[in-house]
């Protein structure tokens, strides 16, 4: 599998998009620690360097269903609507 590093830091494995830890932290809505409790349950991800890690935004919500947890991007849908009627 090809890793290549563009010169604006997005990462390409084969021909899928890899997510840093900070863009999957905001896409689902999970705090770091949440992330780093998932790998250590063996979430996969590809490991660049000694601080640098990358995720396919697809294998990990196929991880996240395979080990019982609940669809994060539905539960930030829900957490955002909730939001918007607070502010109402």
């Amino acid at each position: 599998m090809s890793v290549f590093i563009k010169s604006d830091n997005e990462i390409i494995v084969g021909d899928e998009y890899v997510l840093s830890k900070q863009e999957l932290m905001d896409k689902l809505c999970v705090s770091r620690g949440t992330i780093q409790r998932w790998q250590k349950k063996g979430l996969p991800f590809a490991e660049y360097s000694n601080r640098l890690n990358g995720y396919c935004l697809a294998t990990v919500l196929e991880w996240l269903e395979a080990n019982g947890y609940p669809n994060p991007l539905v539960a930030a849908e829900i957490r955002s609507r909730k939001r918007m009627i607070k502010k109402e």
